[in-house]
């Protein structure tokens, strides 16, 4: 157990780094795809995102989970795997199918929507990133 938190705490500014920036390949390629519409390059643009998001993203992912005791991970870690990241996949689904038949957004307002998300959500990485920091510091004034 020693080692896994050794390995968190070396870690987890890195991670944290990680996750903050993730979303910008997302970014990237929908303002190229918003801009050129679909093209050759779409291909290529599209494999560049998946990508990161695969590596690195299940990466970071799995490794939030190295100080957590064994008993723990057992019992959440599929709950957190399957129920809240499904969760997150039906509110995606959800929220094109409002902006499509409730809305009626066009491409470019989807556009601003998925903007505004991630922006939104780097804000909260952020904040979790600094609660985490507060949280160290007052552990280690603790011991």
């Amino acid at each position: 157990m020693s080692c896994q938190v050794l390995l968190f705490t070396v870690f987890w500014d890195v991670i944290a780094d990680v996750q903050a920036w993730l979303p910008e390949p997302h970014c990237y390629c929908s303002d190229f795809l918003h801009r050129n519409g679909f093209s050759s390059h779409s291909f290529y643009c599209k494999i560049a995102e998946n990508s990161t998001d695969y590596s690195i993203n299940n990466t970071a992912r799995h490794v939030l989970w190295l100080p957590v005791d064994s008993a723990s991970k057992f019992h959440g870690k599929p709950a957190i795997d399957t129920l809240y990241v499904r969760a997150g996949d039906g509110f995606s689904a959800l929220t094109v199918l409002i902006g499509v038949n409730v809305f009626a957004l066009s491409t470019t307002q989807f556009f601003m929507f998925n903007i505004f998300l991630v922006v939104f959500w780097l804000y909260f990485a952020r904040m979790l990133i600094k609660e985490r920091a507060l949280l160290v510091d007052q552990n280690k004034n603790l011991t």
